[in-house]
């Protein structure tokens, strides 16, 4: 009796192991390339809702601005943004928040300013302006960098 108990504990135990490996596995957030064409121009790009919800059902990986006509920031945050995408060379694209509401991505996006990182029409990561370790980023274009970094490939870096 004794003997099955060990049998049938050191198969769970397997089985709890492999169900965690795989788990974690599918949930990595690894990095990823954003579509060419975002690549080597460095600007912030003006887009619609509709585009938007074209880009999402079509499964198209990029980053989106989307912005408030005011700013509360001591340093406009589109500034920093703008600064950003020229310094990674990256386009991000921007909508106003009363456009980006017309969108499916507003179900999940409540607030704005936020920056969207979307990968194969899937949120993946997002700013979000209530936070507060999300606040620095709206501030400092190193730190939103580093961020943006840790999500996506710049074109600096090796295809």
């Amino acid at each position: 009796m004794n003997k099955k108990l060990i049998i049938i504990m050191i198969t769970l135990v397997v089985l709890i192991a492999i169900g965690v490996t795989i788990i974690l596995t599918y949930n990595s957030k690894e990095k990823f390339y954003i579509e060419d064409v975002y690549y080597n121009k460095g600007e912030l790009k003006d887009t619609t809702s509709k585009e938007i919800d074209k880009l999402i059902k079509n499964k198209k990986s990029f980053v989106l601005f989307t912005y408030n006509d005011f700013c509360s920031f001591s340093v406009p945050c589109d500034s920093v943004f703008e600064e950003a995408s020229n310094k990674l060379n990256i386009t991000i694209l921007q909508i106003p928040y009363r456009d980006f509401k017309k969108t499916v991505l507003n179900k999940k996006i409540k607030y704005g300013p936020s920056v969207i990182i979307i990968k194969e029409g899937k949120v993946v990561k997002y700013l979000d302006v209530e936070k507060d370790d999300d606040k620095i980023l709206y501030q400092d274009v190193k730190k939103f960098n580093t961020w943006l970094n840790k999500y996506i490939y710049t074109e600096k870096e090796e295809k």
